[in-house]
């Protein structure tokens, strides 16, 4: 069904001989006589927020710095570091979600010292 790629869990609660009480459509009915254009199966909330690029530090004052130092930065920032949406699919920045891979946070932290 998947051909090798990446698929949600709810693939496994899809309709099927053996499990005539799944939810999902089968397998088939791509090449059956159902018209999923027709049908609100699908159709879901896919609004979302995110919360994408978050930077934030602090400069010390002067009065706390030692004579030899003069400027001490320490910052932090993230990237990609949530999403608040419904929808129960892949990031909905990815596209189909079909074989691809969710986008990465990634974390940076940094210390900016001035003699």
């Amino acid at each position: 069904m998947t051909y090798g790629l990446n698929a949600l869990i709810d693939v496994k609660n899809r309709w099927s001989p053996e499990n005539t009480v799944g939810m999902m459509p089968g397998v088939f009915e791509a090449s059956s006589s159902i018209d999923p254009a027709r049908s609100d199966f699908f159709l879901e909330k896919a609004w979302y927020l995110r919360l994408d690029n978050v930077s934030v530090g602090y400069t010390l004052p002067a009065s706390m710095l030692k004579h030899k130092l003069t400027s001490l930065r320490i910052y932090g920032a993230v990237r990609n570091l949530a999403v608040f949406t419904p929808y129960r699919g892949m990031d909905p920045e990815t596209g189909t979600g079909i074989g691809a891979y969710p986008n990465q946070s990634s974390f940076a932290i940094g210390l900016d010292v001035k003699f």
